[in-house]
């Protein structure tokens, strides 16, 4: 759908810890007789503020996924999923209504959404290496999934292990993790001269978790050009931490429970319906 020039823009916040501010200086609520999240109270010069967040704005996304309809546990863990920065697609009460009459959901891919980010401090401005960031992936095991959802393999010509196939909605893809990405260290330790097998134990030391530096082949390219060797001290580290269980259990639960309901008992080709009705952002009345 094409939209009016005079369209209301949607801001897409992207916030960041600074090392001058203690968190990012807001507060998320939930209003009476409203659906979603909300913003509340925001510091005065804060990563927030600087990024644009506005009292009163509803979430609609986080890190790109929306959460129309999760809950605020679920929504705080998403925020939480990757250290020291967060993304927000926000609507003010005026712009939620305009798109609500509209019938048009607000998405982050809209043609007209507004980008806002914390300035980052002096010295790192436009700085290359922060466009390049390995990731510190931190991984959970949940207890309804088996194990953390990847694949290990090497590359034929090239050392070191790679990440292979990732699993959809499992831990791995929770913490960032992408295929042909190449593991730098495991747990704190640089394993680009490891074996398979030896990259295997340093995984499997601890039964419950596991954190991986890995780099994409690009990022990977920019510090090699340079002589920089990849490490989880550098500057600009992504750190992404998975959620301690599985954000889709709730959804399972709910689908299950909808499965027995159907199956259970006959009463002769009659059957009880346990209807599950969810609002939408653009969705009025029931």
């Amino acid at each position: 759908m094409s939209l009016p020039d005079d369209a209301p823009r949607p801001r897409l916040c992207h916030i960041r810890k600074l090392p001058t501010f203690n968190g990012y200086g807001f507060k998320l609520h939930a209003e009476k007789n409203k659906s979603g999240q909300f913003i509340g109270k925001i510091d005065e010069d804060s990563p927030a503020a600087l990024a644009g967040l506005r009292e009163g704005d509803r979430i609609v996304e986080v890190n790109g996924t929306n959460i129309a309809n999760e809950n605020h546990q679920q929504v705080v863990q998403r925020i939480k999923s990757v250290e020291d920065e967060t993304k927000f697609l926000v609507v003010d009460a005026e712009t939620d209504e305009y798109y609500r009459e509209r019938k048009v959901v607000i998405q982050g891919d809209m043609e007209n959404i507004l980008m806002l980010e914390t300035p980052l401090p002096s010295g790192m401005e436009n700085g290359d290496d922060s466009k390049h960031r390995p990731r510190l992936c931190h991984m959970k095991l949940w207890s309804d999934f088996p194990g953390y959802g990847f694949n290990l393999h090497a590359e034929k010509g090239k050392s070191a292990q790679f990440i292979g196939k990732i699993d959809s909605r499992s831990p791995a893809e929770a913490a960032g993790l992408r295929e042909g990405d190449r593991i730098v260290e495991v747990n704190g330790e640089c394993v680009l001269s490891e074996t398979h097998q030896d990259v295997v134990r340093r995984i499997k030391s601890d039964p419950k978790q596991v954190t991986m530096l890995l780099v994409d082949p690009e990022t990977e390219e920019h510090f090699k050009s340079k002589d920089i060797p990849v490490t989880s001290s550098l500057p600009f580290v992504l750190k992404i931490v998975c959620p301690d269980s599985n954000p889709n259990q709730a959804q399972n639960l709910e689908a299950s429970a909808l499965s027995s309901n159907s199956n259970s008992g006959d009463f002769g080709g009659h059957h009880l319906r346990l209807c599950h009705i969810r609002t939408t952002p653009d969705g009025r009345g029931y």
